[in-house]
């Protein structure tokens, strides 16, 4: 699960959560977990992950070898490439990975 769920820890107020309407319909709420790496403690560390590769492993390749499967806000599911993941992730700014309603870039 995207750990912008909970603010990466930065989370409102004890008794208090974010609503759907704090992420964009698009941004990514789950994606299935890269487990070739689960040894280096990735994929399954636990329920709140780093969309950025470089740190938590991100998006896994069991549907493809070029890409995998998310989960999003408003509900639909779809297919992304690896490439785009990648891409998406290193942006500077508020996107469907960094989504976090606690900071105004996201993360």
């Amino acid at each position: 699960m995207n750990g912008a769920l909970c603010g990466y820890g930065a989370l409102q107020p004890a008794g208090q959560s974010y609503k759907l309407h704090d992420f964009a319909p698009d941004a990514f709420m789950m994606w299935e977990p890269d487990d070739a790496h689960v040894t280096l403690g990735y994929g399954y560390n636990d329920g709140s992950s780093y969309p950025d590769p470089d740190v938590d492993g991100a998006l896994g390749r069991r549907h493809g070898k070029k890409g995998g499967i998310v989960l999003a806000i408003d509900s639909h599911v779809e297919y992304i490439t690896y490439d785009t993941w990648r891409r998406e992730s290193k942006l500077p700014t508020k996107n469907r990975m960094f989504c976090s309603p606690a900071t105004p870039n996201g993360r």
